[in-house]
């Protein structure tokens, strides 16, 4: 049997057996001086009138021990000390009226016959033992007392750990309590190889450095054992409990004397996954999973890859320690967590530092599946409302998903503020014009009336409304896609327009049938979701090419044009 290296602290050999025997139990009795002729025996449920009362109860001493015999099998023992009181006058009242003179030794030597019934329960019914003896009354102490020793061989009902109350009929009633020894104390005394549970299958550990794994070596068993992985020192194993059986359970820890080797192993086996995703108030987070054979303390901070090197985004260190850990389907260590607020660019990856290790672990960086890097700029159109930036936000995390490189409006709103909303796009399209692309729209009612307005020069309707003093609630990417807008009348000049850009709307937010406007002609359309494959394909094929040759950007530069003493931007090639 072998087991990979990277995943072991402990193994637990377990052997199910049974600790209750169905032999009968065997009883001894000892007796102090005075008394004579002690017998035990077992008794049902007992009334105080069965016993005699003359003798009482002061005290009780119970404790169960493992018993062994030269070499027979062990077995748990109840001992009980039973410290009594005889009243001598109410033995001779109680037992010799009635009877003629001359028989009187005879009958006192019959009426001095007493008893004492103790009793012991367990979670089951309660057993009792009834003693009986003579009294000699000579032979008694000056205090009338005596002392008697019970020992129950294989007690009924009493296992390993079990409570057991120890109690007698007469009144008052002196109650005891006491425990039962578990295996794990049983098993580590000398007597432990004639204690039949303590019988675990033997096995042996063997670390093989070169194959990287852990070789189990079993001996000769007569039943099958079960195995379980302790992943470390404090660790659990699944318990076997069933019908009665309980786990007799051997340990070994290979890797107690090879700890450098399993620090090289573990860390050999740390990975990370790293991916992105939208908080609630629609800004970017980028979230990693660490997985390792053990919980590990360290650092994790986010960089941002230029080449052969990764450039720390500082103020976002987090401690390894700190987080939640827990044990995956494979066996190991896996904590999940977040950077907040962060700018998340296709190079965005993450940094490990173990503790003890001496080296740092990575770059670990956002992968794409299939789509060769080709970016997508997504821009939200002029409106206020929660529902459509919910649906943009959502829409990029698909595309991401999907292996696009993808920037939103949404989730740079930092970067615009410090540079601008119009400089931030230009940056954009750079970008994109080193990994190739497109530019994606996003359609409504309003920004249906934005283009319509921004291509007949229609700028004294918002005027207009202004000096009417109606309210005018702006979203803060409305300039974003007004400057998109210009872009696009650019490229319709060269007819290159469709290879840049394309429109998406959603079935959650239709246009009501609203023409679009002449600026955004011939652009492809999708609605979404119900078109959603087909806007993966354009997006594809719209970085690979079509025909022979790969789209090409034209270059853009921004430039300000004066003009009835308003500043307007505007493209030029």
């Amino acid at each position: 049997m072998f087991l990979p290296v990277q995943s072991i602290w402990c193994i637990v050999l377990t052997l199910c057996m049974s600790v209750c025997g169905l032999e009968i139990p065997k009883y001894e009795v000892i007796c102090s001086k005075g008394l004579s002729d002690c017998t035990i025996m077992s008794h049902g449920h007992v009334t105080v009138a069965e016993d005699n009362n003359a003798v009482y109860v002061q005290n009780l001493t119970p404790s169960i021990k493992l018993c062994c015999k030269d070499s027979a099998p062990c077995t748990l023992c109840l001992m009980i000390d039973i410290e009594i009181n005889i009243h001598l006058d109410k033995v001779s009242e109680d037992e010799g009226s009635g009877y003629e003179e001359e028989d009187y030794s005879e009958e006192t030597e019959r009426n001095s016959k007493a008893s004492v019934t103790v009793c012991y329960s367990v979670p089951t019914m309660p057993t009792c033992k009834k003693v009986e003896f003579k009294v000699n009354h000579t032979a008694l102490s000056l205090q009338n007392q005596a002392k008697i020793l019970m020992t129950i061989t294989k007690p009924a009902g009493i296992s390993f750990s079990s409570h057991v109350i120890v109690y007698s009929s007469t009144q008052p009633k002196p109650l005891q309590k006491v425990d039962a020894p578990s295996l794990d104390e049983v098993c580590v005394q000398e007597q432990k190889v004639h204690v039949k549970e303590c019988h675990v299958p033997s096995f042996s550990c063997v670390v093989d450095q070169k194959m990287n794994w852990v070789e189990l070596q079993f001996g000769r068993n007569k039943s099958l054992p079960f195995v379980c992985v302790q992943y470390e020192k404090n660790g659990i194993c699944q318990v076997w409990d069933e019908d009665d059986q309980r786990s007799i359970r051997t340990q070994s820890c290979p890797f107690i004397n090879n700890t450098d080797f399993l620090q090289r192993s573990v860390w050999q086996n740390v990975s990370v996954f790293v991916s992105v995703g939208q908080l609630n108030n629609y800004h970017t987070m980028l979230s990693w999973n660490l997985s390792a054979p053990c919980r590990l303390e360290g650092e994790v901070w986010p960089c941002q890859k230029e080449n052969s090197y990764c450039r720390e985004v500082k103020g976002f260190r987090q401690q390894l320690e700190n987080g939640t850990w827990r044990q995956n389907s494979k066996g190991q260590w896996e904590t999940i967590r977040v950077f907040e607020d962060i700018h998340v660019q296709l190079s965005a990856c993450v940094m490990v530092e173990v503790k003890g290790m001496g080296s740092v672990l990575g770059p670990f960086c956002l992968k794409n599946i299939g789509r060769n890097g080709c970016m997508v700029v997504l821009l939200s159109p002029p409106d206020v409302d929660d529902g459509v930036s919910e649906s943009v936000c959502r829409l990029g995390s698909q595309l991401f998903n999907q292996g696009f490189s993808v920037s939103v409006d949404q989730w740079s709103r930092k970067e615009q503020c410090t540079m601008g909303p119009l400089p931030w796009l230009h940056s954009q399209l750079l970008e994109m014009k080193s990994l190739g692309g497109r530019v994606v729209l996003v359609l409504t009612r309003k920004a249906l009336e934005r283009a319509e307005e921004w291509t007949h020069g229609n700028e004294e309707v918002s005027k207009m409304k202004e000096d009417k003093g109606l309210p005018q609630i702006c979203s803060p990417y409305s300039d974003v896609f007004t400057a998109s807008l210009c872009l696009i009348q650019a490229d319709k000049q060269l007819g290159i327009a469709g290879e840049h850009f394309l429109l998406v709307e959603f079935d959650s937010h239709p246009r009501i049938d609203r023409r679009l406007p002449e600026l955004l002609q011939g652009l492809p359309l999708f609605q979404l979701p119900s078109q959603i494959q087909a806007l993966l394909s354009e997006l594809t094929v719209g970085w690979t090419g079509r025909g022979s040759g790969r789209r090409t950007w034209t270059r853009w530069k921004w430039s300000a044009k004066t003009k009835e003493g308003k500043d307007k931007q505007k493209a030029s090639h």
